[in-house]
């Protein structure tokens, strides 16, 4: 119990369905799923999974929560 609420407040995702921010990053998602960042991307790039880009030049990505949870885990 007290390593899932330290992972939880370290930002790791811990549940999905119980995950306090309303998007989730890149590498957050890609520990919480075991794949790389780089499949998360890839997904993304494909439009498999959606995402937002934010920032001035877009190079922030975050992930909807909704959306993670419609999504499931990627086949790797």
């Amino acid at each position: 119990m007290a390593r899932r609420l330290a992972d939880a407040e370290e930002g790791r995702i811990v549940d999905l369905a119980r995950h306090p921010d309303s998007h989730v990053t890149v590498a957050q998602l890609a520990a919480y799923w075991g794949v790389s960042e780089k499949t998360i991307r890839r997904d993304i790039d494909k439009g498999a999974l959606k995402a937002v880009r934010v920032g001035s030049n877009a190079l922030i990505i975050r992930i909807p929560i909704e959306e993670a949870r419609r999504y499931g885990q990627p086949n790797t």
